[in-house]
Formats: C-alpha cells, sequence, structure tokens
C-alpha cells in the first residue's frame, strides 16, 4: 500500500465517522430530542396520517435496524483487514453521503420546506442505488461482511425507495393537490410499483437485505389500511349523554351528512352552532398528539382524512354543557350512558370500542378527543354504582344517577315504549386522548 493509498483511506474512514455521527445527531432532531419531531414539523404536513400506504407503527422499527447497521459499517471499515478493503473503498464515500443526506432531510423538514425536502431525498435514493450498483461488482469476503455491508445498504434502499415516493405525494398533497377516489386508490398502488421498480433496478445478486423491505412495508401498510382501531369504512355515530344526546354535527369535508335527524334532537336550541374552522383545527393537532397517524406519507385523501370524529356538546343546557366538558377534561367524568330505544328508533348502531367523538362545550369551542373503550348493555336498573361514579356528575352516587337518568329518559325517549325500569342501557366508557382547556373570554 503506497502513502497516497494509506492518506486517502484514513480520510475516508475519518468521514464516514463523521457522516455517522451527523447522522445520528440529525436523527436526534428528528425524533424530538434537539428539535421537532418530523409528525410536528413543516405544520404538520409530515404527520403519521393512516392513509392507503400508510404501515402501523411498528413497521418503523426498520429504522432501528437500519442505524445499527450503519453504525456497524462505521466500526467494519476501520478494522484494518478492511482498511483496504476494495468494497470499502468502493462504498464508502457513498456510505458517507447518505448518511449526511438523510440527516439533511431532518434538518429541512425542520424549516418547512418541503419541496427542498423532496430534492433531498431523491438525491439519497440516487446515491443508495449507485452504491448497491457499485457493492454488487465485487462480491462479498464473508459472512459479516454480506450482513453489514450488503443487508444494510439492501435495507436502506428498500426502506427510502418507498419514503422518497411518500415524500412527493406528501409535498403535493401540502402544495393542493387533492386526488379524490379512484383517483387515490390508483396513486396509491401507483407509489408501491414506482417504489418496487426503483429497488429492482438496484437489485443485486449480494444484497441480502433488499428483499426484505418490501414485504416488511407491505404487511404493515395491509394492517393499518384494513386493521386500524377506528375503521373509516363505516359510519361513527354521535355518543348519547345523560341528560341530552346532542342535536347537531359536523360536516365532513366530503359534503355527507353524517347526522341523525331524530325529532327530539330539534327541541334543544340553547346549544350556539360548533365552530367548525376551530374544530378543523382541534382535530388536525388532536390526531397527531393523540398518535392516531401513522406515517409521514400522503397519497391522497382517505376516509379517515375526510370523515373526522363528529362532534357534540354533552348535556341539555348551557350550563351543564361547560360543566360536563369540564368533567371530561379533568378527567373526571369517563363515562356515558344512553337508551338502546333511541339508537334503535334513529336507526343508528350503539356506540362500539374504538369510536372517536370531539366533545364541545357550550360554545362550540372543541374540548376533547375521546375514545370509546368499552360498551356494555345492561337492564336500566342493573346499572351499577361503578359505572354511576365514573360519569363523575352530583354526588356521582347511584341514586343520584337514576333519578337524573330517569327523568331523561321520559323527557327525551326518541322511541314510543316509555320507561321501564328494564329497558336497555348502553353503559360506555371513554378515554380522553387530547383536550384543551376552556377559551380565555
Amino acid at each position: 500500500m503506497t502513502a497516497s493509498s494509506a492518506t486517502s483511506d484514513r480520510l475516508r474512514q475519518v468521514a464516514v465517522t463523521v457522516a455517522e455521527i451527523g447522522c445520528i445527531l440529525g436523527t436526534l432532531v428528528g425524533i424530538g430530542v434537539l428539535g421537532t419531531r418530523v409528525e410536528e414539523s413543516s405544520g404538520g404536513a409530515l404527520a403519521a396520517d393512516a392513509t392507503l400506504l400508510a404501515p402501523a407503527s411498528p413497521a418503523f422499527s426498520i429504522w432501528s435496524v437500519i442505524y445499527g447497521g450503519l453504525a456497524a459499517y462505521t466500526i467494519w471499515q476501520w478494522l484494518p483487514a478492511n482498511t483496504a478493503n476494495i468494497r470499502a473503498r468502493r462504498s464508502g464515500w457513498l456510505v458517507a453521503l447518505s448518511m449526511l443526506l438523510n440527516a439533511a432531510w431532518l434538518l429541512v423538514t425542520q424549516q418547512g420546506w418541503l419541496w427542498a425536502s423532496v430534492g433531498v431525498i431523491a438525491a439519497l435514493v440516487v446515491t443508495l442505488g449507485v452504491l448497491l450498483r457499485r457493492l454488487d461488482e465485487t462480491a462479498p469476503t464473508s459472512r459479516a461482511e454480506l450482513v453489514v455491508v450488503d443487508g444494510t445498504m439492501g435495507l436502506y434502499l428498500g426502506w427510502v425507495a418507498v419514503a422518497t415516493c411518500a415524500n412527493v405525494t406528501a409535498t403535493l398533497v401540502a402544495s393542493g393537490v387533492d386526488p379524490a377516489r379512484p383517483t387515490s386508490t390508483f396513486s396509491a398502488l401507483a407509489v408501491l410499483a414506482a417504489a418496487a421498480g426503483i429497488e429492482s433496478c438496484s437489485q443485486h445478486g449480494s444484497a441480502a437485505g433488499m428483499p426484505w423491505p418490501s414485504p416488511w412495508r407491505g404487511a404493515w401498510v395491509g394492517s393499518a389500511s384494513l386493521g386500524s382501531p377506528t375503521n373509516p369504512s363505516r359510519r361513527r355515530s354521535v355518543w348519547p349523554h345523560s341528560p341530552q344526546r346532542s342535536s347537531w354535527w359536523l360536516r365532513p369535508a366530503t359534503g355527507i351528512d353524517l347526522g341523525r335527524s331524530a325529532p327530539y334532537r330539534e327541541v334543544m336550541t340553547t346549544i350556539a352552532d360548533p365552530r367548525q374552522d376551530e374544530i378543523d383545527a382541534f382535530w388536525t393537532e388532536a390526531r397527531m398528539r393523540a398518535n392516531l397517524n401513522r406515517l409521514e406519507v400522503y397519497c391522497g385523501p382517505t376516509e379517515l382524512d375526510s370523515l373526522q370524529p363528529p362532534a357534540s356538546s354533552f348535556g341539555g343546557s348551557r350550563e351543564v354543557a361547560d360543566k360536563l366538558a369540564d368533567l371530561i377534561v379533568a378527567g373526571t367524568k369517563t363515562a356515558t350512558s344512553s337508551a338502546v330505544w333511541d339508537w334503535e328508533a334513529d336507526g343508528d348502531d350503539v356506540p362500539r370500542r374504538g369510536d372517536l367523538e370531539i366533545v364541545l362545550d357550550d360554545s362550540g369551542h372543541p374540548r376533547a378527543l375521546i375514545v370509546t373503550t368499552a360498551v356494555q348493555i345492561v337492564p336500566f336498573d342493573e346499572v351499577d354504582a361503578e359505572h354511576a361514579r365514573l360519569e363523575g356528575e352530583g354526588d356521582q352516587s347511584l341514586a343520584h344517577w337514576r333519578a337524573v337518568h330517569e327523568d331523561f329518559f321520559i323527557e327525551h325517549a326518541a322511541h314510543d315504549h316509555g320507561f321501564a325500569s328494564d329497558m336497555p342501557i348502553v353503559c360506555q366508557r371513554f378515554e380522553v386522548l387530547h383536550s384543551r382547556q376552556r377559551p380565555a373570554g
């Protein structure tokens, strides 16, 4: 080895190490340790939204493997036996560049420069493509090299390939491109096909990691699309409440009226109209804070984006609506109840576990996003003291609950069965996912 070659090798090793440090710092920024989390940056444009392509959150554990592999590569290339390794020489500078581009992407998104992020990630995928082509020209000399070098870079490109397509679609949607079905469905398929094409163009026989990302990603895409906790394929129900179920609903972005027009809903006129712009903003904030979103990718709006949860006020008067909203935000009220006969009269299903609702105060201000955690149907006279306590109203006693609810079920019934001590009651428990205090003034 000549002095010139030794110097060149040392510079490459140092460059890879410095790039690894930069990659680590960039990652700390992206996960919120040193900056703003990716999903909260760029005005929320990169928030982890459930879409046609959205993998469930565990899919992103693949990044732990990739970052671990890059760290292993950095150590591997410092080993004396690998200092002059032909594959280390052919890959080192490109690996260093890829790690710097990775860190740069995280920093660019912090500034909200979405189109710049597209350029950075495009440069990253090209860099990785060239890198894998170079590795393909020479076979690995050991199993360890196969795993650390080829396996890591194969996984790296495989995941960045779909991330590139995702970044482009997210930026387009943030810029106003808003495809509807079936366009969004075909777009999703096109994104997956494009990602597969990028991988295929760089496929090489020795890349042990190359086949892994596609099935990993595909399985989690299917998991998130078909099995999200709040399945968007069904119409969500507005929650009943004692002593008054809400008399108005949100109208989703699609223009479909999700409201139900039971006659008894019209008798209450004391609740102010909902402030839709404020509710829309609250929903955008709440779904991010509650981690309902799953991937920094958009491919046109899906039902989950368009059909935001219904918004309703709890209570039959302005004072009660405010009081109950305060109890929910404080965590005192974690349950509600309604008559099955009312739901049947409306032609609607009873609430189900996983249903979402935005709780409003009497003035229409959004105060909380709640999710139903349990539903039990029992006769009125079998509702127990624990449920009465969880409703959090009055002295929280069962006697108080029975008195208040008997009056309500008589006065506001949507059915003609009258009151009965054994009438079926929906006992519904919920959890607050995100809340805000009462607006000043």
